[in-house]
């Protein structure tokens, strides 16, 4: 614990951390709420944390993701950034909704569909080269940045559709301000 002084500096309040370890051979649900806060979620390169079912919602604040696998992997933030690096899932579900949100994602391998709708802010994701996906990503507003040679492309300012490799995953991206 460490003090702080709140933005009046009338009284002084105490930043607290919460470490939680998970056992080896946990595989099983783990969801994380929280209303205001950093949280980081990691494994390591020698042992990833797996999981079957990963939930996580945050109202507020920061969120990294590291060295994760999961069969399931849903992702809700109201107002702060989400870093994920070397994380993997069957099936994967970002939803961030307001003030500006930043979203990066740097997939080891890409073996699930990913949605992203985010309502103000960024999104990138990185993408192994052997990726095989069909992308339909739409902005209101900004623009779309593409490095892959995608098959039976559109695309305008607003909208990128497009197949790569085989089409196997999905990815739908929507950015809405």
């Amino acid at each position: 614990n460490r003090s702080s002084w709140n933005f009046f500096g009338f009284w002084p309040f105490k930043r607290s951390t919460l470490e939680v370890a998970i056992p080896q051979n946990y595989a099983h649900l783990l969801q994380v709420e929280a209303t205001s806060g950093n949280i980081t979620i990691a494994g390591s390169q020698m042992q990833p944390l797996v999981l079957t079912d990963m939930q996580l919602k945050v109202k507020s604040g920061n969120v990294n993701l590291n060295h994760l696998q999961a069969d399931h992997l849903n992702v809700k933030g109201t107002s702060g950034n989400v870093k994920a690096d070397h994380v993997s899932a069957a099936l994967s579900e970002w939803k961030l909704t307001s003030g500006n949100m930043k979203l990066e994602i740097a997939l080891s391998e890409l073996v699930g569909p990913i949605e992203t709708n985010i309502t103000s802010g960024r999104a990138v994701i990185d993408l192994p080269d052997d990726a095989n996906f069909t992308l339909d990503a739409k902005v209101t507003s900004g623009k779309i940045r593409n490095e892959f040679p995608l098959q039976d492309a559109t695309f305008d300012n607003r909208n990128w559709k497009g197949k790569y490799g085989n089409g196997e995953h999905e990815i739908k991206l929507k950015s809405t301000s």
